[in-house]
């Protein structure tokens, strides 16, 4: 879709990093609430007011990603698509040591970070953000907190796009990936947004924060929690039965699913957007504008590679 829901995601063995799209304000990557059954929760800032005479409407925008970065097919991995007309100028950055400050002691020590385009052409390769682009990743104001955490600035024209994340060195550990969209007011937005890496029990499920824009109205979402598919992509391990949970900034349930089926399977068949196995996860939302966490885990504590989307139908 394309940005109103139509299938746009690369194939998940096409896919080499996840998907954000974030927009003038910096995630909050130092806060990591619980939910209520006790796992923590990103909670992403808020964007600032705009003018109250201005009516925009509501957008999917800031997106953040952690989980358990490893090696092989367990790295952290994104896509995004850019639609529009426009190139349009976005901040990655790929966070570990910063986390520690968060409580997690099990931190990703030095990530590195690669930016691909839909052929899987390398665009940008960076370890320490201070290694290349200080200048302009300051002049954001998006520079990583620690020398040894991963940044990159690149325009990008519209198409597919992906991020990977993993450790120096083979180095293991827990990773958030970000995505800032630095141009706004370019004719061109971030859209469809999907993260791929390993899904293990506790606190190293897969978690993404999400921010619903804008003044007017509610955004239309599907969100997907994906495992068994991947297998007819090559993937030696995948999530046997995912469990998927939306909640918003406060830690309210908005939405869990186990089988897709079981709820909603009507209203997401019409989308074309059914999972091609029963025992994955869909719900379709209607989210007004503020802050949402998407998690992704194994049904009984199982273990492996979950594939997490967001599309905006609207």
């Amino acid at each position: 879709m394309g940005a109103s829901g139509t299938r746009d995601f690369l194939p998940p063995d096409r896919i080499r990093a996840d998907h954000f799209g974030l927009e003038g304000t910096r995630l909050p990557y130092a806060k990591f609430p619980r939910d209520p059954e006790g796992f923590e929760r990103i909670t992403p800032v808020v964007l600032p007011a705009i003018s109250p005479f201005s009516i925009a409407p509501a957008e999917l925008t800031n997106i953040s990603l952690r989980l358990k970065v490893g090696i092989g097919e367990k790295v952290m991995i994104g896509g995004f698509i850019i639609s529009g007309s426009e190139p349009k100028r976005v901040v990655v950055r790929a966070l570990g040591p910063a986390l520690l400050g968060a409580g997690i002691s099990d931190a990703l020590v030095n990530p590195v970070l690669e930016l691909n385009d839909s052929a899987g052409n390398s665009l940008a390769h960076n370890n320490s953000w201070r290694d290349a682009q200080q200048d302009q990743l300051i002049a954001t104001g998006l520079a990583p907190a620690h020398d040894s955490e991963a940044a990159i600035v690149q325009t990008l024209q519209p198409g597919a796009y992906t991020a990977t994340v993993n450790g120096a060195d083979d180095g293991t550990g827990v990773g958030l990936l970000e995505l800032y969209d630095g141009d706004a007011s370019a004719d061109s937005r971030l859209a469809n947004i999907s993260s791929r890496g390993f899904v293990g029990s506790g606190s190293d499920v897969m978690i993404a924060g999400f921010i619903v824009s804008g003044s007017a109205g509610q955004a239309r979402l599907i969100v997907r929690g994906l495992g068994p598919s991947l297998s007819d992509r090559g993937v030696a391990e995948p999530l046997f039965d995912p469990l998927l949970e939306v909640r918003d900034v406060n830690g309210t349930l908005i939405t869990a699913n186990d089988n897709w089926r079981e709820t909603q399977e009507t209203e997401i068949a019409s989308t074309s957007l059914a999972p091609q196995t029963d025992l994955e996860a869909t719900s379709m939302i209607s989210a007004a504008p503020g802050a949402y966490t998407a998690t992704l885990r194994g049904n009984d504590g199982a273990a492996g590679i979950g594939l997490l989307e967001i599309y905006k139908l609207d």
